[in-house]
């Protein structure tokens, strides 16, 4: 017995069995009709979203970022990315941000670039030409606005509600860790160190 999923009407290929007729005789207030049956469990049912319960923030991430790509585990998790095209410099990108962050169970994941103090930019800049070192004071002058905007969110994100937490990124030996601003806001929020190896 097969049903058209088209019509949803049952069609035999084969003669009707004696259970088949059994089930055709039985009263429809005591059993559900075999032709509704079929097709109900034969028709695709809609799927229901399930209830965010939890929110990650990526700030500065790309479109298909791993963190926000889906899994059997990210089941109620709402994803937020702040890209490139979004700005977090301008005021609609940091608009868009302290919206994300304004919530309970959020966790803000901050991810700036590390370009302008890796190690490699370090030993440009000091051997490199006077153009090099103009692009890396680019870089170095895009981490500080952005920090500024991090932490005004992330201050946002901590006092709005006490199940919130803010994460930092960035490579082991980027000197950005040093500089005081960072550390002061390390400080401030007592935060905790892990190392991971690879691009969290």
């Amino acid at each position: 017995t097969v049903t058209d999923m088209d019509t949803g009407i049952v069609i035999h290929d084969q003669p009707v069995t004696e259970t088949e007729q059994n089930i055709a005789n039985t009263p429809t207030d005591k059993t559900m009709n075999i032709k509704t049956e079929l097709y109900y469990y034969a028709s695709p049912q809609p799927q229901q979203q399930p209830e965010v319960q939890r929110t990650i923030v990526e700030y500065c991430c790309g479109p298909t970022s791993k963190i926000g790509t889906p899994t059997v585990y990210s089941a109620g998790c709402r994803v937020v990315r702040i890209t490139a095209e979004d700005d977090a410099t301008s005021e609609a990108g940091h608009r868009k941000a302290l919206e994300a962050v304004r919530g309970k169970n959020v966790r803000l994941w901050g991810s700036m670039p590390c370009t302008g103090e890796s190690p490699w930019n370090v030993r440009n800049y000091a051997k490199g030409t006077a153009k090099t070192r103009r692009r890396i004071d680019r870089h170095r002058e895009l981490f500080r606005l952005l920090w500024s905007r991090f932490t005004e969110l992330a201050k946002a994100c901590l006092e709005f509600d006490p199940s919130n937490v803010v994460c930092l990124e960035l490579p082991d030996r980027c000197r950005y860790w040093d500089m005081p601003m960072v550390q002061e806001f390390i400080q401030e929020h007592k935060m905790y160190q892990y190392k991971l190896h690879g691009c969290a």
